[in-house]
């Protein structure tokens, strides 16, 4: 589901708890505030004094960040190492699951799923689909993992 101007804060947080770090940034910190779960993405950001250039920014920023066709979801600390890891390549990750171990690819195979978070292109082998739903892969001591 595609993040819009309409929805409840509440929900998009609910939805997608990767959007608060991106609502903080553009200066939205209505997040724990009771009027969140009925209060609009474009009314919470117009009381914080957003443009609606900056809502529409901001909005732009949270669904480039999520995806909700995806089968797993990255942590911000993945996100930052894959950022450093690929930051010269045009390649992306290839994700094949095998126990709660991730198995680090950076070419994609043909009939992998194709996913961008947060800008990284993220390759998912086709048989891991389905256990690798509602995850969410993290990076933690050096290595990275799906809980």
């Amino acid at each position: 589901m595609k993040i819009t101007k309409d929805m409840a804060i509440a929900e998009i947080i609910q939805k997608h708890p990767e959007a608060m770090d991106i609502m903080m940034k553009f200066g939205l910190y209505c997040i724990g505030c009771h009027v969140s779960a009925y209060e609009s993405l474009e009314d919470g950001g117009k009381a914080h004094g957003m443009s609606d250039a900056d809502v529409n920014r901001m909005i732009k920023e949270m669904n480039n960040a999520v995806n909700d066709n995806s089968a797993l979801s990255v942590s911000k600390e993945a996100l930052k190492k894959l950022r450093e890891e690929l930051k010269d390549s045009k390649n992306g990750l290839r994700i094949s699951e095998n126990g709660n171990k991730v198995i680090i690819v950076v070419k994609a195979e043909k009939d992998d799923i194709v996913l961008e978070s947060g800008g990284i292109r993220i390759f998912i082998e086709k048989k891991s689909e389905e256990n690798l739903k509602g995850k969410r892969l993290h990076f933690k001591d050096g290595d990275y993992f799906v809980e």
